[in-house]
């Protein structure tokens, strides 16, 4: 079988978002905080890792979001990971105002349990894995910005651990499993 003719892809959308679904891809949870501690939350399908020591990934953030304008202002993210049957959060995070509550000691966004960082960024209390740390901005991309983010504690489900490492990332939500279109 070939994989048949070159075709440019700015004019081949369905071809170009199928490759790109291709591409082992997660859909993690990105928290941000503005200077008056509001929580955000909000989808993120372009995050990587690219350096161990420090550790670092990169992520591309759409420029006019509510998360690219909180990064600016507070440099600081938390980055959450889900399982594959949450499939229901690649919907949940894509607004820009969130319902955000308070009941006692539990808070939430969007009606999901949240926790802080130390320094007040929300990260979602359910999740199988969970890195914090400080982002920098490296350039713009027209309309989404380039970040590095880099990791400063990291907490982890112990369902994680349990299995060999070759394992884990099965269970991780990735952007194929969602059925969305993101980054178009």
């Amino acid at each position: 079988m070939s994989i048949g003719e070159l075709l440019p892809a700015a004019t081949n959308e369905d071809l170009r978002r199928r490759v790109l679904w291709a591409l082992p891809t997660v859909l993690a949870i990105v928290g941000s905080t503005d200077s008056e501690r509001s929580a955000h939350l909000m989808n993120v399908s372009w995050v990587t890792p690219v350096a161990n020591d420090p550790t670092r990934l990169v992520a591309s953030i759409e420029t006019t979001s509510k998360t690219a304008v909180n990064l600016r202002e507070v440099p600081r993210f938390t980055l959450s990971l889900v399982l594959t049957h949450e499939r229901e959060l690649g919907r949940l995070f894509v607004k820009p105002v969130l319902r955000q509550e308070l009941s006692g000691d539990i808070e939430t966004v969007q009606g999901r349990r949240i926790l802080r960082d130390s320094l007040g960024v929300a990260y979602l209390f359910d999740a199988i894995a969970v890195s914090t740390g400080h982002v920098e901005l490296l350039r713009s991309l027209g309309d989404h910005d380039l970040w590095l983010l880099e990791i400063d504690h990291i907490a982890a489900d112990p369902r994680l651990l349990q299995r060999p490492a070759s394992e884990h990332a099965l269970d991780v939500l990735g952007v194929h499993h969602t059925r969305m279109n993101y980054g178009s």
